[in-house]
């Protein structure tokens, strides 16, 4: 029997959904019971994704950044792990904040001006992202990565004019990676591999690498989508277009455009404003497009957290498979290395048998974790370990 062995592109060889919900904040009661709401909408429909948390977005007067709801922090922190991690759509979404005097800048540039500004320093980013990194941490809280704030404010658009930027994460200062590396180095963030949510996906959709040092790196996850249809920022119906992504029937929209395109990842985004469950006009809408993803796609994709995404990919990237002959029971012996600890389970897929098994180098024979009907091929999810294995046919 002729067998072959890969590692998966794609977790589970299935596309890898998300979400990302932009502007989320909570400093009354009526804010933290909205979130906590929505969480729990998302834990319960089995859904995995991203939202904002900005911890400056409310200030007073002076420009004091307010209290963060200890409720919705408990919960930030509870989630993170499970099924919706957080961002830093920066601090203020507004302009610089300084963390020594306490109070957001009335002279300093917007975040997403300063983010693209190739002017600047790699010590301004690393002191600004720790100085959010010290608020969130005595909340309990590790930001999973960067959102870049947007603006359409004449300030905002006359500088991106001027510098021909967009938003791309090519469009940042390197100096924003590089300083969200060493964050995650130094442990200041929820995972090894930070995530960016900076524009679309151009081409194919997928986690692609911006800046990386063996098992810690930084990823781009973009969405496969041209905006936000569930009511924008401006909480308007005449923003929710839900056929758009993906008509009732499936057989239209971006997301059957990008799963034709061969995207890896299928990701949509929204604002809190339009989808916060009790006075958003985009939340049914956005279980309404979850129900139709689900509906038409369920067998094909896999819900990650934009950070899981990342993580697969970065452990699926630096795997290798060596193929090293027939083995001693007649099947393909291969040799598996990876140069760090893996960060995520993989997914090998056998070819040339739906009934083969893998012996591990501690001598434990495996069983597929999966099979498709109709298909000659055998899958297998598990935590990389370095040594010999094979493959035997049944």
């Amino acid at each position: 029997m002729n067998l072959d062995i890969e590692c998966c592109v794609r977790y589970r060889a299935r596309v890898m959904a998300s979400f990302i919900v932009d502007d989320v904040y909570a400093a009354t009661d009526a804010e933290a019971d909205a979130y906590l709401r929505f969480s729990a909408w998302v834990e319960a429909a089995g859904l995995r994704g991203q939202a904002s948390a900005m911890l400056g977005f409310a200030r007073d007067a002076s420009g004091r950044a307010g209290p963060t709801h200890p409720a919705f922090a408990k919960e930030l922190a509870r989630a993170s792990s499970a099924h919706l991690e957080a961002n830093m759509e920066i601090f203020t979404h507004e302009r610089l904040y300084d963390f020594a005097a306490d109070s957001m800048r009335n002279d300093g540039p917007h975040e997403g001006i300063w983010l693209r500004d190739r002017d600047r320093a790699e010590a301004e980013y690393r002191a600004y992202f720790k100085g959010i990194a010290v608020r969130a941490h005595a909340l309990g809280i590790r930001h999973a990565g960067l959102t870049l704030p947007g603006c359409g404010c004449a300030e905002c658009v006359a500088f991106k004019k001027e510098r021909g930027v967009s938003s791309r994460a090519e469009d940042l200062n390197p100096g924003v990676t590089r300083a969200l590396l060493e964050m995650a180095k130094e442990g200041r963030l929820l995972s090894p591999v930070v995530t960016m949510f900076i524009g679309k996906a151009e081409g194919p959709a997928d986690a692609r690498c911006q800046r990386e040092d063996g098992r810690f790196a930084v990823y781009d996850v973009p969405p496969c989508v041209n905006g936000d249809r569930f009511g924008r920022w401006e909480n308007d119906p005449r923003f929710i277009d839900l056929d758009s992504y993906l008509t009732p029937d499936g057989r239209r929209g971006e997301l059957v455009d990008a799963l034709a395109r061969g995207s890896h990842t299928l990701i949509w985004y929204g604002h809190w404003q339009s989808i916060r469950p009790d006075t958003g006009v985009g939340f049914a809408p956005f279980g309404e497009l979850a129900e139709r993803v689900s509906r038409h796609f369920g067998e094909k994709l896999v819900w990650m957290r934009p950070t899981q995404i990342a993580a697969y990919r970065h452990t699926q990237r630096h795997l290798s498979l060596k193929k090293l002959g027939a083995g001693e029971a007649g099947g393909l012996a291969f040799e598996m290395s990876i140069p760090f600890e893996p960060l995520h389970e993989v997914t090998l897929r056998v070819t040339g048998s739906a009934k083969a098994k893998l012996r591990t180098p501690t001598g434990e024979v495996l069983a597929p974790s999966e099979t498709r009907p109709g298909e000659a091929k055998s899958y297998f999810t598990l935590w990389p370990k370095n040594g010999r294995y094979e493959v035997l046919s049944a």
